[in-house]
């Protein structure tokens, strides 16, 4: 094999939403030392076919060559030297295609934990899910899968652009929708969508099989993918790479309310951003900036920088100006409120320690167990805070305190 190979992703591109100019650019790099080590699925090209349409926001076919989409017969090796493959679309692709965000890799905005636990998202997520959907961890946070600073217009116009459902099965038009939200452990939220998303099939590229070749084509799947080799810390716990993620049944009656798969897909595609892309396609991507935000807002950098400033901002400060300093300040409030609860939230993880090593199904039985309790002692519980039951400061529920883990045990 040669030294450090490569599998080099070319799609083709408009430099913004109005151009009628068409030009092939080098998007995506994978390295074929990464690819092999990491197993993302047992045909490695039909993995990259569907992270390339994350990214591209349109479905196509891998070809070996530029000029025509028919060269697309890859067995399931990987190459010994460096390759290029090319991603060609229908013209009816072309047309709806919409490449994704470059602000989507940058997932150290999401609102603090502090005020998302006291609001509605966080309850129904908890409600939902109960524990990590991916370790079964208790401590854990409702994440949002477009951050909650997107807004709802934003999650609106991109699941409506990205639907494939005539029904309209999957189009979420609030921010705060739980179905924009899983229920993940401290250390696995702020790394979900950078170092580590979750891969829904079938898909148009992948069935349920490619991915675990003993399980039904058709079956619903939801499976971890890690991309930074050895990197299982970044989960929380020591959890391998493609381990199923738990989703509700249909029995559960919580289906419906579980993200659509178009969500997960742009998690997916924000970590391949991240690990994956290159100067290319940062490239071609600037011209699409104002076809996701109104006059350039939105993204974490702010507007981009003219020679000529605008005549409003020539007399004095904006309007826009002076929200984004308010803005900018209460996020200052409330990182330090996060930080100054920091002490409260370890106490909190150590009354929760015990439950971190029982089995799921353990997990969920006394969490039936405690919530029926707690409703039996809620009159005692209020007039007598500490007997049998206690107030979460992180969460502002009632959990069970040392003495019920003691008897249980």
């Amino acid at each position: 094999m040669a030294e450090n190979p490569d599998i080099r992703i070319h799609s083709m591109f408009r430099r913004d939403p109005r151009s009628h100019s068409w030009d092939w650019a080098h998007i995506l790099n994978f390295r074929v030392e990464l690819l092999a080590e990491m197993q993302f699925a047992p045909n490695p090209y039909k993995w990259i076919r569907y992270a390339t349409s994350v990214v591209v926001g349109a479905q196509g076919v891998l070809s070996t060559v530029a000029d025509s989409p028919d060269h697309g017969m890859l067995n399931n090796d990987l190459p010994a030297a460096s390759m290029d493959l090319y991603y060609h679309m229908t013209e009816v692709e072309r047309n709806a295609m919409v490449p994704i965000d470059l602000d989507m890799e940058k997932r150290t905005g999401y609102t603090s934990v502090a005020s998302l636990e006291k609001s509605s998202f966080s309850r129904q997520v908890r409600d939902r899910d109960e524990t990590c959907v991916l370790t079964g961890m208790l401590t854990v946070e409702a994440a949002h899968l477009l951050r909650h600073s997107k807004g709802d217009d934003y999650i609106a116009q991109y699941t409506s652009r990205q639907s494939r459902d005539r029904a309209g099965t999957d189009l979420v038009n609030e921010i705060d929708s739980v179905r924009n939200g899983i229920l993940l452990n401290r250390i696995a939220h702020p790394n979900f969508g950078k170092h580590f998303a979750f891969l829904v099939t079938p898909n148009f590229a992948m069935t349920s099989a490619d991915i675990d070749p003993s399980s039904p084509p058709e079956r619903k799947l939801c499976t971890s993918h890690l991309f930074v080799p050895g990197g299982e810390q970044y989960f929380g716990w020591p959890t391998p790479s493609g381990s199923p993620v738990r989703m509700p049944t249909l029995e559960s009656g919580h289906y419906a309310d579980w993200p659509p798969d178009i969500l997960f897909d742009v998690v997916y595609g924000g970590a391949m951003l991240y690990h994956f892309s290159t100067p290319a396609l940062r490239e071609s991507r600037k011209g699409w900036k104002s076809y996701f935000y109104d006059d350039d807002e939105g993204t974490e950098g702010g507007p981009e920088e003219t020679d000529e400033a605008p005549q409003e901002e020539q007399a004095g400060p904006s309007k826009r100006k002076a929200e984004q300093n308010i803005d900018r300040e209460n996020r200052i409030a409330k990182r330090r409120a996060r930080y100054e609860d920091s002490a409260e939230a370890v106490f909190d993880d150590l009354m929760v320690l015990p439950y971190i090593f029982m089995p799921p199904e353990r997990v969920k039985a006394f969490l039936k167990e405690a919530r029926e309790k707690r409703q039996e002692t809620r009159a005692e519980a209020i007039g007598r805070e500490g007997v049998g039951l206690g107030k979460s400061s992180h969460t502002g529920r009632c959990v069970p305190v040392m003495t019920d883990c003691i008897s249980f045990w």
